[in-house]
């Protein structure tokens, strides 16, 4: 049966497929080949793209110094969980972009995404202890407070720009002064926190959180027992004499 006789129905019997190569006069022409892709085409078609020769060792090579700069980033101690969080997401997304051997890209990415849930799991742990830290210092501030004095307004630097903690040691201070307020920010870099809160005494007589962090930063959001928001760092010393000056407003 000859190709050129392409209307002989015998031809209907059989699949055939043009092949552009590549071809190898035998397999040793390689020297090495590493799998870099595997993709579905359509249901039971899937394709392979693979590089052999130099091409395959310049893939490998990429791919070993991409596991050690894996490597070095999680055991890099000093790096802020924050920091590593974000170098691993853009690492994850480098190796994914990256022509890099497909079991080294499946192996990496997935350690990198089982390094960022255990950072997650740390960070939550290291919160709570701030936390807790937070409320006992407050706490401790508050049995201190002169009975005459109602507001306090503070920068803080034990506890970065950490809303939770901050609130926290608000929170430590009202839990042993039912008639106060507090004014404290919490910096990190080049940014800081503000937050606010009032004791429910001052709440009813119309003192407001959300007032005063108006007062104090001109913008804020919240309900009137507690209050937040965000500013430069170089702005706390200003924000903190307006809260100062704000306190002047409120009836106690």
């Amino acid at each position: 049966m000859c190709i050129r006789d392409s209307t002989n129905v015998e031809w209907r019997k059989y699949s055939v497929e043009f092949c552009g190569g590549t071809h190898l006069g035998r397999l040793g022409d390689a020297q090495q080949t590493v799998v870099i892709s595997e993709d579905a085409l359509m249901k039971g078609v899937r394709r392979l793209v693979l590089y052999t020769r130099d091409a395959a060792q310049k893939a490998i090579d990429a791919g070993v110094a991409m596991v050690k700069e894996y490597t070095d980033l999680i055991a890099n101690k000093d790096l802020p969980i924050e920091d590593k969080k974000n170098a691993l997401s853009v690492l994850n997304k480098r190796v994914g972009d990256s022509s890099i051997p497909l079991l080294i890209k499946n192996n990496l990415r997935a350690d990198c995404d089982a390094a960022a849930k255990q950072l997650i799991v740390e960070q939550k742990q290291l919160l709570a202890e701030l936390k807790v830290k937070a409320t006992a210092e407050g706490k401790a501030v508050g049995e201190a407070m002169p009975k005459e004095e109602h507001f306090f307004v503070e920068k803080l630097v034990a506890f970065g720009a950490e809303r939770e903690a901050l609130q926290a040691f608000a929170d430590g201070i009202l839990a042993v002064r039912s008639d106060v307020g507090v004014f404290v920010i919490g910096a990190a870099d080049d940014k800081a926190l503000v937050v606010a809160a009032m004791s429910k005494s001052l709440v009813d007589k119309k003192c407001s959180a959300v007032d005063w962090i108006k007062a104090s930063v001109g913008k804020g959001g919240g309900k009137p027992a507690a209050a937040q928001s965000g500013i430069p760092a170089a702005k706390v010393d200003e924000v903190l004499a307006l809260a100062k000056a704000a306190v002047t407003k409120f009836t106690v």
